[in-house]
């Protein structure tokens, strides 16, 4: 799917504007709770979905935003940039990518986004509970294949 939403470009280009600053690939993303509150977090920018408008992040499935989401996805995106004092709010649908898609563009892209993974990043994946902000990554972990959904 070709982009065409018109934020698009204009996003780039505060990214492009604000990018000696390394958080400004970070942005809110807030779901919606079971009680019908909001929820909001920071997760880090990864692109887009191939040339599509599809936002796309890492997420552990341990947490609380992947149980979120499997209720109700609808969700919005706050997204401030300091040098340009620019902000985005988008709202959308959020698709969490799992091992069992059928999908063989998104499991590419989870897969892409686990290969491109720090070493500091893959740790809340490999210990034992989600939101852990340290830990060792074994030697012997294959960074070629997420951690499985089981």
């Amino acid at each position: 799917m070709l982009s065409s939403a018109p934020w698009r470009p204009m996003l780039l280009k505060s990214l492009d504007k604000n990018h000696e600053l390394p958080y400004a690939k970070f942005f809110q993303l807030a779901t919606v709770r079971a009680n019908g509150r909001p929820a909001n977090r920071t997760v880090v920018f990864r692109g887009f979905l191939g040339e599509s408008d599809d936002l796309t992040f890492v997420t552990d499935r341990r947490s609380q935003k992947v149980s979120e989401v499997a209720a109700n996805r609808n969700v919005q995106v706050c997204w401030y940039f300091p040098s340009s004092r620019e902000q985005y709010r988008l709202s959308g649908v959020l698709n969490i990518i799992g091992e069992g898609s059928q999908h063989a563009q998104l499991l590419h892209a989870r897969q892409d986004a686990w290969t491109n993974l720090s070493d500091s990043g893959m740790c809340s994946w490999i210990c034992r509970e989600a939101g852990i902000t340290y830990c060792l990554v074994p030697a012997a972990h294959n960074k070629q294949s997420p951690m499985s959904d089981v």
